[in-house]
Parts: structure tokens; sequence; C-alpha cells
């Protein structure tokens, strides 16, 4: 599975057929909402033991941004 972050949506992309098995417009609930292209990881990719090659998220919103980061592990880091 493959997390891709564009804009202000995200899709959730089966890697093998590159079919989207799920797509979230984040703009639609969160007004001014949007993933900064510029740090943003473009994509993260997990494999079929939950480990991921890793990157970092930035969200950012009229009051600011936030970031995490997630791990080689898979794991999802503290929100900052």
């Amino acid at each position: 599975m493959r997390v891709d972050f564009t804009g202000t949506s995200y899709n959730i992309v089966l890697v093998e057929t590159g079919a989207v098995v799920f797509s979230r417009d984040l703009s639609r609930d969160y007004f001014g909402i949007a993933f900064n292209t510029t740090t943003t990881t473009a994509s993260v990719s997990f494999g079929s033991t939950g480990t991921a090659n890793g990157g970092t998220v930035v969200i950012q919103g009229p009051a600011g941004s936030k970031s995490f980061t997630i791990a080689f592990t898979g794991r999802i880091g503290p929100i900052s």
C-alpha cells in the first residue's frame, strides 16, 4: 500500500495495480487545510510487514502548521 499526499487530499493506493482504494479531500471538512508540498514526503509506501519507507507530513491551516513523521518501522511519531 502507498499513501500519496497532494494539495488538500491524500489517496491510499494498491501498489500492484495502481488502484486508489481510498481517497479523502481534507478541504471538504476542514476549511483552509492543505499539505505543505515542499516539506511533505510525496508518498509513503508500506510493506506487507507494516514497515515503511518513512517520511514527514506537514499540514498547514489558518492557525499554523502541524507535522508528524512516519518511521521506517511504519509507526507514526508525535504530532508537533
